[in-house]
């Protein structure tokens, strides 16, 4: 078992976008049984879309102006980290943001859907997603 808490999204040096932040493992040995926690801090590579509303839809939003918003598709993918000698893989995660009413981080998912749509460089979806993680803590 273990969680990856995101932290910050940048860029890597190959200009891709990397969500970065803390990877906490927890593993138990199986020939001592002894139980083990592991924090390391790790980037994973991410790709977005704006993709089309789900079949059947999603619930309407109660506001208005984001009756026309997509869902924000983020794939956080697959990733082998060395951890004390083992090789760790992650497996691709798929998160949807389906934004559904008029507060703050609705409006902000729906801007980030149309400005993301439209083709805008890895530097642009960073300060978005970041705006948007911002929000959220």
């Amino acid at each position: 078992m273990g969680s990856f808490a995101i932290r910050r999204f940048a860029q890597t040096t190959e200009g891709e976008l990397a969500a970065v932040g803390l990877l906490t493992l927890n593993l138990t040995d199986a020939a001592s049984n002894t139980a083990r926690t592991i924090v390391t801090q790790a980037a994973m590579p991410v790709s977005l879309s704006a993709a089309a509303p789900t079949d059947p839809p999603a619930p309407q939003p109660t506001d208005p102006a984001a009756q026309g918003c997509e869902t924000l598709s983020l794939v956080l993918g697959a990733v082998e980290i060395e951890l004390l000698g083992m090789a760790v893989q992650l497996n691709q995660v798929n998160l949807d943001f389906v934004p559904r009413s008029n507060g703050r981080l609705g409006i902000l998912a729906c801007g980030a859907t149309g400005v993301i749509g439209n083709g805008t460089g890895p530097a642009e979806q960073m300060r978005i997603l970041n705006t948007l993680l911002d929000t959220v803590r």
